[in-house]
């Protein structure tokens, strides 16, 4: 009798305590979408994706099937057609207690012990939120910006490297400061750089520099421009350059010349005016045919 009498009540706690294991935090807001994908990929035994498709959209209670189950049903999460971390998790812990928020039978009750971060990191996943990246920011913004500068002469210009994104900038092992192909490359060249390859900057901490140096072939272009190519392990940046030609100013006649450009004005005849004028002089004064001296 007393056995009977429990049943029901050890029933009642059991669902009572899965539903308390599922109940996500109420400070939780978001999670490592990066983080999510392993777990639903890889370390979760049995994996999600292996009832829950990746790659194949139109399979059955496949990823992107979900997605769109959830974002077209409204929740107290969220209104219809619209997704969100908040109604990523909501479905999750749903789907975790055995059942659907629509009321299908998952089964998944008891598959997984969880924390809470790491159903944030799956909801995140879920939702399709972007993960930890690095950001390669440059100042100044437009670049390495050179003086003007004869051909032949040259000058250094230096810009400075951050990481601006969420997660750690690392430079790559091998190239990872060069000047890039194309343009006028072949007139600049790196100087120094104090972006080491293998270094890291961490996310909105730290700096490093590079210094480039101009020096302008002659050509008959006044502006050349390149780019500073930057490899890290994720991705590969371009920083431009642009450096200006300097022309010499163009040479005054020497003062006192003895023979000085005409301006049209007044001042002494050319040359070729005077020896006009002598001609017709002499031939004003050629005796006539007739006349007597």
């Amino acid at each position: 009798m007393l056995r009977s009498q429990l049943s029901p009540l050890l029933r009642v706690v059991g669902v009572a305590m899965m539903i308390v294991g599922a109940a996500p935090s109420s400070a939780q807001t978001t999670g490592d979408s990066t983080a999510g994908q392993q777990l639903f990929t890889t370390t979760l035994s049995p994996q999600c994706s292996g009832c829950h498709s990746t790659t194949t959209p139109a399979a059955a209670n496949s990823l992107t099937s979900i997605r769109n189950a959830i974002t077209n049903r409204a929740t107290p999460a969220g209104a219809a057609g619209t997704m969100s971390f908040a109604k990523a998790l909501e479905a999750l812990n749903a789907a975790l207690t055995g059942t659907t928020l629509g009321g299908a039978v998952t089964g998944m009750n008891g598959f997984y012990t969880l924390t809470t971060t790491q159903r944030g990191d799956l909801a995140a996943y879920i939702a399709g939120l972007a993960g930890p990246a690095p950001i390669l920011s440059y100042t100044p913004t437009g670049g390495a910006i050179f003086i003007a500068t004869a051909v032949g002469a040259s000058s250094n210009a230096t810009v400075t490297i951050r990481n601006t994104g969420t997660a750690p900038l690392t430079f790559a092992m091998n190239n990872a400061v060069t000047i890039a192909t194309g343009g006028d490359a072949t007139d600049f060249r790196i100087a120094s750089a104090t972006c080491n390859p293998g270094s890291t900057l961490a996310p909105n901490s730290g700096s490093c520099t590079i210094t480039a140096t101009f020096t302008p072939a002659a050509g008959a272009s006044l502006t050349r421009t390149a780019s500073i190519g930057i490899a890290t392990t994720t991705s590969t940046s371009l920083v431009p350059m642009q450096g200006s030609v300097s022309v010499p100013a163009a040479a005054a006649p020497p003062t006192g010349s003895a023979n000085p450009p005409s301006s049209g004005g007044g001042g002494a005849l050319p040359w070729p005016a005077v020896i006009l004028a002598v001609a017709c002089l002499a031939f004003v004064r050629r005796p006539l045919v007739g006349d007597r001296p």
